[in-house]
């Protein structure tokens, strides 16, 4: 298995909807930050994010180099020992991607209602 959990990053219609209100508040510019934001709000919750049930994808899509940037190795690592940490079988790429997938979509959920980028730092720390 590959160390990264995804070869393209996809979000769904909903998470689009949610990150373009974001985005316009935020005027942050590029999905891939919001992204790897909404990612680190998920992993840092205690509990298990439910599982993403695949639905209506939008057309945000970004290959796995673009999501992570320069922080790819880090980003795989903490993906790994969560899906450890939450019991998922690391062994099995569909179950990581699945895994990594219901982290984005929830972190989604969570920063959807920044106002401003001091709102979402906020979050996250």
């Amino acid at each position: 298995m590959s160390n990264i959990p995804v070869q393209h990053v996809r979000v769904s219609e909903k998470g689009k909807e949610a990150l373009q209100r974001l985005k316009n508040r935020t005027k942050i510019g590029n999905w891939n930050v919001l992204c790897r934001w909404a990612l680190s709000q998920s992993l840092a919750l205690d509990t298990r994010p439910p599982i993403f049930v695949p639905g209506s994808d939008s057309n945000i899509e970004m290959d796995w180099k673009t999501f992570a940037g320069d922080q790819s190795a880090i980003l795989a690592g903490l993906i790994r020992l969560r899906a450890l940490k939450d019991g998922v079988d690391i062994e099995n790429a569909e179950a990581v991607s699945t895994h990594f997938r219901s982290h984005l979509e929830r972190g989604i959920s969570a920063i959807q209602n920044a106002k401003r980028i001091e709102d979402i730092l906020g979050i996250i720390e």
